[in-house]
């Protein structure tokens, strides 16, 4: 499994930490969400190597039977 880059995107009306397709944490402003990035790392960086997430970032595979 390949690491997830972890960034700061806005999505909407919110600032999001994004793994991937994967939100990992919603701000009202970039600042917050950046200073959070930066804070916590760690924990964003734990939670992008996890399972759901590399679920919802790997593509869907059709299988007709």
């Amino acid at each position: 499994m390949s690491k997830l880059n972890l960034e700061v995107k806005k999505i909407g009306r919110s600032f999001c930490v994004v793994a991937g397709a994967s939100v990992l944490g919603k701000f009202r402003t970039e600042s917050a969400a950046v200073n959070s990035l930066a804070d916590d790392a760690g924990f964003y960086e734990f939670w992008a190597g996890s399972a759901g997430v590399s679920v919802e970032n790997t593509p869907a595979k059709v299988v007709l039977v």
